[in-house]
């Protein structure tokens, strides 16, 4: 899902979608946590509801993702 959306984004989020790409990989530790934490706050923050899913679902806050994998289709059809 998020990275179909990649694609189609300004430039902005496209650096977001390279963050995800990057700590994709990384063992979870507490700075990693951090991280996935940090970016899923901006995402949040910028409107970007596809991709702070996927970051609380790696956090492995499996009930936010959840909520938001609910929410952000139908914002991305209201406002898209």
């Amino acid at each position: 899902m998020v990275w179909d959306h990649c694609k189609d984004l300004d430039t902005g989020e496209t650096v977001v979608c390279r963050a995800v790409d990057t700590l994709e990989p990384l063992e979870m530790t507490p700075e990693t946590e951090a991280q996935w934490h940090q970016l899923a706050k901006a995402a949040l923050e910028d409107g970007k509801l596809a991709i702070a899913e996927r970051c609380y679902a790696a956090m492995g806050n499996i009930a936010k993702a959840h909520y938001l994998h609910q929410v952000w289709p139908t914002t991305y059809i209201s406002f898209g």
